[in-house]
């Protein structure tokens, strides 16, 4: 739902859904029919903290007309390889292409099996099975919630071409 709110913005437990709920904040509260609603992600957060240089860059990239694979991108490139300290950088559109792009690049495909969390996002198996690989979901650690290394030991067959370790919860 697009905010219109040019103003100010509402407290999370105030902004409303599509379906006229309010959605409750982190710390409780009920919509109007009193099912717990918790927001996502408050993207607007993070804009908000850095807004002078995302206006200042989003500015330049309008002004330029300069949208795909343009000068901002190819800078961005050369910066963060720099930053890991290798020869190149390649930037992509989302996780599920730079996950798809690891596999390609390691010959994943047809008849290989790759292991993953059972508890990650749809784009982590989706760039599986985008190569051909079959997806093996492994159980969690129930204290941090990351694979649980003696069970993608015993998920290991010889068709096991990758294991994709998930970053959770700040784990």
């Amino acid at each position: 739902m697009k905010n219109t709110n040019t103003e100010a913005r509402a407290p999370a437990h105030h902004i409303s859904t599509a379906r006229g709920d309010a959605l409750a904040t982190a710390t409780g509260g009920a919509s109007a029919n009193g099912r717990m609603r918790v927001a996502f992600v408050d993207l607007y957060a993070g804009y908000d903290a850095r807004r002078g240089d995302i206006d200042v860059a989003m500015q330049e990239v309008i002004e330029s007309s300069d949208f795909i694979l343009g000068q901002a991108v190819t800078d961005f490139e050369r910066d963060f390889a720099s930053y890991c300290e290798v020869e190149h950088a390649v930037g992509v559109d989302s996780g599920l292409s730079a996950l798809e792009l690891t596999l390609r690049s390691h010959d994943v495909g047809p008849g290989d099996e790759v292991i993953t969390a059972a508890n990650t996002f749809i784009a982590t198996v989706a760039a599986i099975e985008i190569v051909g690989a079959r997806p093996v979901l492994v159980d969690m650690l129930p204290d941090s919630y990351t694979m649980d290394p003696e069970r993608v030991r015993a998920a290991i067959t010889p068709a096991t071409k990758a294991v994709i370790p998930v970053h959770l919860y700040g784990q």
